[in-house]
């Protein structure tokens, strides 16, 4: 029985990628506009948003909610 209590938590750890997600620039970004955020989304639109958000880097999903959250911005 103590065997099995070993090998539990090698089985319980998560993978790299989980750990250390990929972080990029906001000129990355910018550069793969069409790519990442969709037809109609211009590299002016993702450093502004990128901007208005005070960051400079972020990853993947971090991005598309700046820029949805950015575009979606509601003038009051």
């Amino acid at each position: 029985m103590a065997d099995t209590d070993k090998a539990a938590p090698a089985e319980a750890t998560t993978p790299t990628a989980v750990q250390n997600p990929e972080i990029y620039t906001a000129q990355e970004f910018a550069q793969a506009a069409n790519k990442i955020f969709g037809p109609g989304v211009r590299d002016y639109t993702v450093l502004a948003a990128f901007q208005y958000a005070r960051k400079e880097r972020a990853t993947k999903a971090e991005a598309v909610k700046i820029v949805h959250d950015f575009r979606n911005k509601t003038i009051d």
